[in-house]
């Protein structure tokens, strides 16, 4: 799958956020997420991930699942997620 993204927020180390600007996809209609790096401390911080998509073709058929699924999807990514940065930190 080809993808060009259009990278509208660029805050390195705090925040980026972009849009699906074309794809070759054929069930993709739309795609933006926005990551935001927000500080609670020297050591710690919270990341809030905003995904919205879209889909086109048959997938727009199943769009209600998928909406419903999609969350179940981002609680894991970002438990890997936390995960991985965890293990980085005390490696640094």
């Amino acid at each position: 799958m080809s993808v060009d993204e259009l990278y509208w927020a660029w805050e390195p180390h705090r925040r980026m956020g972009f849009s699906v600007a074309a794809t070759n996809s054929g069930w993709i209609d739309a795609l933006a997420e926005d990551y935001h790096v927000i500080p609670m401390s020297a050591e710690r911080c919270t990341l809030r991930w905003t995904l919205a998509v879209s889909f086109r073709g048959p997938s727009s058929k199943a769009e209600p699942l998928l909406t419903r699924v999609l969350p179940a999807v981002q609680r894991e990514v970002l438990k890997k997620l936390e995960r991985v940065a965890g293990e980085r930190s005390v490696r640094a």
